[in-house]
């Protein structure tokens, strides 16, 4: 999933109620060092259009993620992702999955 992060003063991570979302469905494999992943996009608050209006079709998009040399995140060439020992949002996050699902 894609989303705009909002750290509390209390220091607890949320997702933003009013940014766009993308989820993305898919495979991953990997071992200790990497992860492949495989995905699709399911759904986008703001789809992407053509100038007549139609939308466009999203192809699956295959990448790679390098575990870094200290093991605290997996990245590649465009993004850096990291565990969130702060997330408080699990009940918003699985709506969203819920929602997109059916």
């Amino acid at each position: 999933m894609g989303c705009l992060l909002i750290r509390r003063p209390d220091e607890s991570i949320v997702i933003s109620r009013g940014d766009g979302k993308v989820v993305k469905a898919g495979t991953w494999s990997g071992n200790d060092q990497a992860l492949q992943l495989a995905s699709r996009v399911v759904f986008r608050t703001v789809q992407r259009v053509t100038s007549d209006g139609e939308r466009v079709a999203e192809p699956e998009v295959k990448e790679s993620l390098v575990r870094s040399a200290d093991s605290s995140s997996l990245k590649n060439d465009r993004a850096r992702y990291v565990h969130l020992d702060k997330f408080d949002d699990l009940e918003f996050l699985a709506l969203l999955a819920q929602e997109r699902q059916q």
